[in-house]
This record gives structure tokens, C-alpha cells and sequence, in this order.
């Protein structure tokens, strides 16, 4: 699925890259490197008339290999919540470690629960 597109998860919940933007990493706990990065903004949409439990799991990859990005924790990082209301949307903000290089084959993986299908967002940023 390319970048920006909404994918169709179940009849009821989308799954939508808003925005990938450059940043300047800022790590905050032990393991995160400082440097360049991208902030990937995720909104999830449920259209039915309950509130749909979320497991939340994103992940960034790059080039034709998928070398897996390192997640950091520091701003602008906003996890998704573990629900969605009725009607409603939810975003997040998801900061990963990647050079202005690695960005041009970018792979973002996006599992809004266990036992749901992943989606695959692919592009160059």
C-alpha cells in the first residue's frame, strides 16, 4: 500500500499514514541514538457503533532487505491508545532512527491488533 493511502483493515477500522517528516531524533532511554529520523503520524478509524479494543504496534523498516529502523521513545513520540471510541479516531506519532538515504525505500508496518491483518505502507520520503 503506498504512503498516505488508507487501508481498509476490517469493514469497520482504517488504517491511515498521515504524515512522514524528517526530525532530529532526540533519544531518551538507554539504547536510542540521537540523529537523524522520521516521524511517522498514524491515525486509526472505527466506524462502528462500539468502542474497538487496540494493540498498537508499529514498525519501520528501509531499504529492499527491510533493515528494521530503532523506535524512539522521545518527543514528538504519542503511542496510540489501547481503544478506540465509537465513530471515532485516534492518532499517534511514532519516531524512528533513519538517515535522508534510507528514506527513499521506506517500509512501515502498521498491526492495529493481534488478530487483525498487518498493513504494509510502502514510499520514499
Amino acid at each position: 500500500m503506498p504512503l498516505h493511502k488508507t487501508a481498509q483493515v476490517t469493514r469497520a477500522i482504517t488504517v491511515r499514514i498521515v504524515d512522514v517528516k524528517p526530525i532530529q531524533g532526540k533519544p531518551l532511554l538507554p539504547g536510542e541514538v540521537k540523529g537523524p529520523a522520521i516521524a511517522v503520524t498514524v491515525t486509526v478509524r472505527n466506524t462502528t457503533a462500539h468502542a474497538v479494543p487496540l494493540e498498537p504496534v508499529v514498525n519501520a523498516y528501509s531499504g529492499p532487505r527491510r533493515t528494521p529502523a530503532l523506535t524512539l521513545s522521545g518527543a514528538p513520540a504519542k503511542r496510540l491508545p489501547n481503544r478506540v471510541g465509537p465513530g471515532s479516531s485516534v492518532t499517534g506519532i511514532y519516531p524512528f532512527t533513519m538517515s535522508a538515504a534510507q528514506r527513499k525505500d521506506l517500509t512501515v508496518d502498521v498491526s492495529v491488533a493481534a488478530r487483525l491483518p498487518v498493513v504494509r505502507f510502502h514510499g520514499s520520503v
